[in-house]
């Protein structure tokens, strides 16, 4: 569907809404001005949407990089990969308690990894209860 069939859709949808609405008889520039407000709806119903696509495909490629672009120390990146994780994706699944486990990993480690991961607005999944 393309953003002009988008705006259409979303635009006739709540014309018909409101009209449906409607209990008296209605002049035609009350309709012109319904139909305007409803073409404005679809527009910024599309703009949110695309809003948020962007959002999301923002979001996805900052997760799907690799480790090196979060310029971690060698000890760090060699212990993360060491336990198979390549990507801050897989990164971002990890908790504190298995990040620990990993052998050579320990708390300034941590510290580094939440530090970087945080610069780029991402942070290390929570501690499931």
């Amino acid at each position: 569907m393309t953003n002009e069939e988008f705006i259409d859709h979303i635009a006739l949808h709540t014309l018909l809404e409101s009209l449906r609405k409607v209990t008296h008889p209605m002049s035609l520039a009350d309709a012109n001005r319904l139909a305007y407000l409803s073409y404005a709806t679809g527009k910024a119903m599309l703009e949110k949407k695309q809003k948020l696509l962007k959002e999301v495909a923002d979001l996805k490629a900052r997760e799907s990089t690799d480790l090196v672009q979060l310029n971690l120390t060698l000890r760090t990146l060699y212990a993360i990969m060491g336990d198979d994780i390549y990507t801050i994706a897989q990164l971002t699944q990890c908790t504190d308690s298995h990040l620990l486990r990993i052998p050579n990993f320990g708390r300034k480690a941590l510290n580094e990894v939440k530090d970087r991961l945080s610069a780029k607005g991402l942070k290390l999944k929570e501690k499931s209860a």
